[in-house]
């Protein structure tokens, strides 16, 4: 995945939707590994990884879709929306079953709902202050799967 967004890098593709989410996907996958070192189960780091990856393939197309938005473009905000949901509801069951903590759900309900409040917003904002948002959203899932594992379950 790292491979394949330098090679759209290097041919200046970039900031293309697949080069965006083969970067974010691969990035997703330390998560996992620091899992391994660390002793925990298999599992418990493809549970991590897949949860850093839906939280990449569901921020990227929404923060491009705001993006565009913002420049006047029609996007359509269901199937963004309706991807934040099937993650929640995938965290769900994974928490349910003891793949991830419950404050990792809590955490999916979070940008589901920064998702519906930002699609609802009719101001258009700047792409550097989405981008921070974004980096403080994307700490406060960090953060709280991290808390949700040390803490007792």
């Amino acid at each position: 995945l790292a491979l394949v967004q330098v090679v759209l890098r290097v041919r200046n593709q970039g900031r293309t939707l697949a080069a965006e989410i083969c970067g974010a996907l691969a990035l997703s996958a330390s998560a996992a590994m620091i899992a391994l070192a660390g002793g925990r189960e298999p599992r418990v780091a493809w549970a991590l990884w897949a949860l850093l990856a839906a939280r990449a393939l569901t921020a990227i197309p929404y923060v491009r879709s705001v993006l565009r938005r913002g420049r006047g473009q029609q996007v359509a905000g269901a199937p963004v929306l309706a991807a934040h949901a099937a993650v929640l509801a995938v965290g769900l069951v994974a928490t349910v079953v003891g793949l991830l903590p419950w404050l990792a759900t809590v955490a999916l309900g979070i940008l589901l709902a920064r998702a519906v409040v930002g699609w609802r917003s009719q101001r258009a904002v700047a792409a550097k202050i989405i981008g921070m948002r974004e980096l403080g959203f994307g700490a406060l899932t960090v953060a709280l799967v991290a808390l949700g594992f040390a803490l007792p379950h």
